[in-house]
């Protein structure tokens, strides 16, 4: 599947279904203070429009949270969240060949 403009702008409708109390991403963030407040290193794959990234990041300063996506505009997206928190930087990236070595990160999400 290639995620155009068109299929961008589907995924970041679908995507508010993620933001409820009960959903996936509070739950993703809630875990990661779990494991604060000393520095971690967490990956977002398949981040989408940047989402759990950009929550993390804002929530939790002591975190490093990379985020990544195949899908330029994904990316683009992304990479606006980025703007707002400083300890979170985007990367175009395949989830099956992440370009990173083994053990660089404490904490995976993937949504």
């Amino acid at each position: 599947m290639v995620f155009d403009a068109e299929m961008s702008e589907l995924y970041a409708k679908l995507a508010s279904q993620h933001t409820h109390p009960d959903g996936p991403w509070l739950m993703m963030v809630n875990e990661v203070g779990k494991h604060g407040p000393s520095r971690v290193d967490v990956l977002d794959v398949a981040t989408g429009m940047g989402e759990p990234a950009s929550r993390i990041a804002a929530k939790y300063s002591w975190a490093s949270v990379t985020a990544t996506d195949s899908s330029a505009d994904m990316v683009a997206l992304a990479e606006v969240a980025a703007k707002e928190v400083p300890n979170m930087k985007v990367l175009q990236a395949d989830a099956q060949k992440l370009p990173f070595p083994d053990e660089t990160f404490d904490i995976v999400t993937c949504c």
